[in-house]
């Protein structure tokens, strides 16, 4: 916690402040990022920005990722909460879209543009 009230008090001075989770528990570092930053002060909405856009400008990329712009590559994830009221919603993923196709999360069944069932993910096989 205190290093993410560091991190805090470091955003508010202007320094940009990142997620960079490697990917650990199905996914679930970079939720945990999330928590920890708005535990050590950050409001939500910074949280969500250091998790985006910024993450994606320190990459160079923010022209082409990191929010939802016109002309931007669109993957996101719908939550099924609000994450400005509880940044703990972050991990109710229902919905995964990537490269223009709708996903249900908890099967990872196709829903849009054609709808079909998932194939056998290789470790399945």
């Amino acid at each position: 916690i205190n290093i993410s009230k560091s991190a805090n008090e470091l955003a508010k001075r202007g320094v940009r402040v990142n997620v960079g989770a490697h990917g650990q528990r199905e996914g679930l570092g970079a939720h945990w990022e999330m928590w920890m930053l708005a535990q050590g002060g950050m409001k939500p909405h910074d949280v969500l920005k250091a998790a985006t856009i910024g993450g994606a400008s320190y990459l160079g990329l923010d022209q082409d990722i990191g929010s939802l712009e016109v002309g931007k590559l669109a993957d996101v994830i719908v939550i099924d909460g609000n994450p400005l009221t509880d940044i703990r919603v972050t991990e109710k993923v229902s919905h995964t879209m990537v490269n223009g196709r709708l996903y249900d999360a908890a099967t990872m069944n196709e829903l849009l543009p054609k709808p079909q069932k998932r194939g056998k993910f290789f470790w399945q096989n």
